[in-house]
């Protein structure tokens, strides 16, 4: 037992988190691409939700980026 938990049960923890916070670094990644797409778009005018769409994703991108690193990075047991 490690922790508390046994051992097995660590590593399916761990493994989960490096996925998750995988996921959102790409969903972050993602983010930013569709931004800056958003941001140098120059044909017809969008539609609005759209438009507003891509002004949240290229300000939340960088913020999402860290969320998931520190998913991934930090661990979930306290120590006492």
């Amino acid at each position: 037992m490690v922790g508390g938990q046994p051992a097995f049960i660590k590593t399916r923890i761990m493994r989960k988190k490096l996925i998750i916070g995988l996921i959102v670094i790409a969903l972050g990644v993602g983010m930013f691409y569709f931004g800056v797409s958003m941001f140098t778009y120059q044909g017809k005018a969008l539609n609005p939700l759209i438009s507003k769409a891509g002004e949240y994703a290229f300000f939340c991108w960088l913020p999402t980026i860290i969320l998931g690193l520190s998913i991934m990075l930090f661990p979930t047991e306290r120590k006492k």
